[in-house]
């Protein structure tokens, strides 16, 4: 296994909770500055045992002396077996680890959840980064369920609703990344406004950051436009390509270049329309990267385009920021709350193309202003998402909702 070095911040100032924190994640590798969160968290608590499906990266913690990392040992495709296992695990920790709080994400730990009334001094809580069903209803509605079955990605998005339904009855707080997702979550599960509470997305800002040996290079064959995340309609697939044929017609050299997997119904279309707008030379896919590497693409880009209408909060985005990229991005209750009065990020409504040709030849052509955004976003970014600012918000809910009090 890779080993991942998590560096050493400041302690922040949040009081000591007496409590036992569960926090459940699907691997480490895959949610490198979650984990890091929850590290941060640990300092608060007697106790943060972070329960993974597979422990695909060793983490030093020796910094870290309440927390743990506790590998459920999940099984590929056999996601009914791997709920069962990871709340037996989970039980297992309540009754003889002393854990108070479960905070589970994806719904893994239903069967758990089932049995929270045997359990009546623990606290059980669920994050949803991005409610399943309300976006079947207004994403994927122009698909049949037939067609959504006919592909792996999207064919576990019916059984996940029903799981996320349940799973959100059976919580005492259902967690979302923004404000603007409670109604989103509240469209197709039943509980009530109050047990809905929301913590934000964090970023790892000593990773996330600008090049420390200088400025971003210049771009010598014009301005080269960042997109990371699935390539597919409800990520604006289709209105980049539009972006980066009318800036070629208006004569603005521009290239962009697109990380992430293709999306179910997207790549036969998308690659006829590169090819039908004569786009070939200004279009860079990169389908798999990693981390570091992916720095360095912030780094060496000139500005971060994100469209989306089928996220929770896009943490690429902050990544974007805290390296030091401005971003032009459709408003989106995740990305609005990053940026609520537009300081660093230039919105635009989803699909406007013109709107967006608009941010980019201006953000060209006024290099005060993005300097000007870089900065405000790079310490928006610090101050308000880095791990231990964000950790003390999931202390204080935990304080919140376990009736303790940080000492």
């Amino acid at each position: 296994m890779v080993h991942q070095e998590i560096k050493r911040t400041k302690p922040h100032a949040a009081g000591h909770l007496k409590s036992r924190v569960l926090f459940f994640l699907p691997t480490i590798g895959g949610y490198v500055d979650r984990v890091r969160l929850m590290m941060e968290v640990s300092r608060s608590l007697d106790e943060c045992v972070l329960l993974v499906g597979r422990e695909d990266i060793d983490l030093d913690t020796t910094e870290f002396t309440g927390f743990r990392v506790v590998d459920v040992g999940f099984r590929k495709g056999l996601r009914p077996y791997n709920m069962l296992q990871a709340s037996r695990i989970a039980e297992s920790l309540i009754r003889h680890a002393g854990v108070n709080v479960v905070h589970d994400t994806f719904g893994t730990l239903y069967p758990l959840f089932r049995k929270k009334a045997r359990y009546p001094d623990v606290s059980f809580l669920t994050s949803v980064f991005g409610p399943v069903g309300w976006r079947l209803r207004h994403v994927f509605n122009q698909f049949s369920a037939a067609r959504l079955l006919s592909t792996k990605s999207t064919a576990v998005m019916l059984p996940n609703q029903w799981i996320e339904n349940l799973i959100c009855k059976n919580s005492d707080r259902v967690v979302v990344q923004a404000p603007g997702l409670t109604m989103r979550l509240l469209e197709t599960v039943d509980i009530p406004h109050s047990r809905v509470s929301v913590l934000t997305n964090s970023v790892d800002t000593d990773f996330w950051c600008p090049d420390p040996a200088g400025s971003r290079p210049q771009t010598r064959d014009g301005c080269v436009i960042l997109f990371v995340g699935g390539l597919d309609h409800s990520r604006g697939i289709f209105t980049m390509l539009e972006v980066v044929r009318s800036l070629h017609e208006k004569g603005t050299a521009a290239r962009l270049k697109l990380v992430g997997g293709w999306g179910p119904f997207a790549k036969k279309l998308a690659l006829e329309r590169i090819e039908s707008y004569g786009i070939g030379p200004e279009i860079e896919i990169v389908p798999k990267t990693s981390r570091e590497r992916l720095r360095e693409m912030y780094r060496e880009a000139d500005l971060f385009l994100y469209q989306t209408i089928n996220d929770g909060s896009p943490r690429v985005v902050l990544e974007a920021v805290a390296c030091g990229l401005p971003v032009i991005a459709s408003h989106h209750p995740g990305i609005d709350v990053i940026d609520p009065d537009g300081d660093f990020i230039a919105f635009n409504d989803f699909g406007d193309t013109e709107r967006i040709v608009i941010h980019v030849r201006d953000l060209i052509q006024r290099p005060r202003r993005r300097l000007q955004m870089v900065e405000r976003g790079r310490q928006s970014a610090i101050n308000r998402f880095s791990a231990s600012v964000v950790a003390r918000r999931y202390v204080e809910l935990y304080a919140e909702i376990t009736g303790a009090s940080a000492s």
